[in-house]
């Protein structure tokens, strides 16, 4: 099972690694752990690190989950197609980033 984690723009911008990301792994509680082992994924209950007006950077809600890997590509191109295309090409940060099992890829 995939994961969605979505990035919340705190302070005005966002930061790597990637605006979305999503992490394979059996579980919600596994799947939290994965995801604060990735560089720049963090939750910040306290507002340490990120902007108290704005919110929180990250947390620990999971946005959506994806059965397998062809459904997750299925559905970020689908998001892709659907947004709005210069708010996406805008971002200087890729629009995700998936940590699978064996390997992680990155999507502009």
């Amino acid at each position: 099972m995939f994961y969605r984690f979505r990035q919340n723009n705190s302070g005005g911008y966002l930061r790597e690694p990637a605006r979305n990301v999503y992490v394979e792994a059996a579980s919600e509680d596994e799947a939290r752990l994965k995801f604060t082992q990735i560089n720049g994924c963090y939750f910040d209950p306290d507002y340490k690190r990120d902007c108290r007006c704005c919110g929180n950077r990250w947390d620990e809600y999971i946005w959506d989950t994806y059965a397998n890997d062809y459904e997750l590509m299925r559905a970020i191109e689908e998001e892709i197609k659907n947004n709005d295309a210069w708010s996406i090409k805008k971002e200087e940060v890729p629009f995700a980033y998936i940590k699978s099992v064996d390997k992680v890829t990155l999507i502009p």
